[in-house]
């Protein structure tokens, strides 16, 4: 191994020097399949390879991120002598931007995790001899495919994990309330962007929706899961679809410019990545077996006759259940349990002055500043409404759901974390002030969709409504 790092230059020509394009295909088609034959051979390969080299496993999970102290572990692994291999390591262990330390650089979400699923390609088709491996993706968009495929249930394939939530690993547990707003304009643009909503759903969501708090559903172990790769693979799909439907990337020097480095099993050595180099998958030598394609918004999914239906619900809780807390306010922040936790807004919309005035304005619930010392281990139901329009599952009333992914350990750095959502709930709110013109301020309810860590005792900082 070397480790001389390849000059920017030089790896964006490697990069397109390639006189071929390569395709990804669904993990659920004939391709697929084959793929996940060769890419399991792969995976059982780099777990017999020690930590320290840059093509084990344990290599590349320790890359996103790890539970024990990065210094520490490399003291562990490598001793006080440098080498290459430490020093690749130095470089790219526990670098996964958008989370934890990295919530502040969320806008290269996307283009970090297409660097790591594309050097982890490379590494599988090093150590498998297959040069035209492609890691397919697990189509989870799609309602016919949002089960686990079959290859990671084989309890004696590499890519099988017995630390999954129940029901995933038997294929009777599929993913729930995914959306592909991350395709539209749904979202309050004075918060989130495409790397931020992408990133919470569906990309959060699957995650705590597969693998435990100490697999997939916490960030410093999710990476040791053979199906995260996969997982994210259909998250680098979901960028490519976004831009094939006219979603535009950053053009600003200081997101272009922007660096990663990771160690490359064709040359052999680290390389420095731009962020620029990556913004399209032809660039670097393969596309998708198919995209996905623009959705109607959530908005024009629920009538409004159907919710003036379950409108007289949503008054009565208002009239009739005492509320548990208030937020934003003096209380302090919203703590969930295993039911229902309902919180009244305390302010009116808000006027963004400064958002774009090119379209109609839509009002979006907004919830963010999440801590949890412990992952609960399950998304959460949010509904416009008291208790019981949880309580009933008043589907017309429910505007998404949350999780605690990339929450922030505790409350003192509850602020800096990246998980925030917005909900476009214009239509909702329309209907409740039409019919009830002092319902101005309503109620949020969230509730667990199953039954969270006992120990864990999350909270939510902020719910306020935002209107451009």
């Amino acid at each position: 191994m070397t480790a001389t790092v390849v000059p920017l230059g030089q790896w964006v020509r490697q990069a397109r020097a390639a006189d071929y394009m390569l395709t990804r295909y669904n993990a659920n088609s004939p391709e697929g399949r084959d793929m996940l034959g060769i890419y399991a051979h792969g995976v059982g390969l780099m777990k017999q390879r020690p930590s320290s080299d840059p093509l084990s496993w344990d290599f590349q999970y320790y890359t996103h991120w790890m539970q024990q102290p990065k210094a520490q572990a490399i003291d562990d692994i490598y001793g006080p002598d440098p080498s290459p291999e430490k020093m690749a390591a130095e470089a790219m262990w526990n670098t996964c931007r958008g989370h934890i330390a990295w919530a502040s650089q969320a806008d290269w979400f996307v283009p970090w995790h297409r660097m790591y699923v594309l050097y982890l390609e490379r590494i599988v088709r090093r150590v498998t001899g297959e040069d035209s491996f492609t890691l397919p993706y697990w189509n989870y968009t799609n309602p016919q495919t949002v089960t686990i495929p079959e290859a990671f249930r084989d309890p004696d394939s590499p890519l099988f994990v017995a630390d999954r939530n129940p029901g995933i690993n038997e294929g009777t547990l599929g993913m729930d309330g995914l959306s592909t707003g991350f395709m539209g304009r749904e979202n309050y643009a004075g918060i989130t962007g495409f790397n931020r909503t992408l990133d919470n759903n569906p990309h959060g969501q699957v995650h705590v929706q597969v693998g435990t708090p100490t697999n997939m559903g916490s960030v410093p172990t999710a990476a040791k899961d053979p199906v995260f790769w996969v997982h994210h693979a259909q998250v680098d799909r979901c960028w490519a679809s976004w831009n094939a439907a006219g979603g535009a990337n950053p053009t600003e020097d200081a997101w272009t410019g922007r660096t990663f480095q990771f160690f490359d099993a064709v040359e052999n050595t680290l390389v420095t990545v731009p962020t620029g180099s990556v913004t399209t998958t032809e660039a670097l030598g393969y596309n998708y077996q198919d995209l996905i394609q623009p959705m109607p918004p959530a908005t024009e999914m629920v009538s409004a006759d159907k919710l003036r239906e379950t409108l007289p619900m949503v008054l009565a809780a208002a009239e009739g259940v005492p509320m548990t807390e208030s937020v934003p306010g003096a209380q302090g922040p919203l703590k969930l349990g295993t039911g229902p936790a309902t919180a009244r807004l305390d302010a009116l919309p808000i006027l963004n002055e400064e958002a774009v005035t090119d379209r109609p304005q839509r009002t979006y619930l907004v919830i963010s500043d999440l801590a949890t010392e412990v992952q609960p281990g399950v998304v959460y139901d949010v509904y416009i409404g008291g208790a019981q329009v949880a309580e009933a599952k008043a589907e017309a009333w429910k505007v998404g759901q949350i999780h605690f992914f990339n929450a922030a350990s505790n409350l003192e750095s509850m602020a800096e974390g990246n998980a925030i959502f917005t909900f476009d709930v214009t239509d909702k709110l329309d209907v409740l002030t039409a019919e009830a013109p002092g319902m101005d301020a309503p109620e949020v309810t969230i509730v667990p969709a199953g039954q969270p860590r006992a120990e864990a005792q999350p909270l939510v900082g902020t719910i306020r409504l935002m209107r451009e």
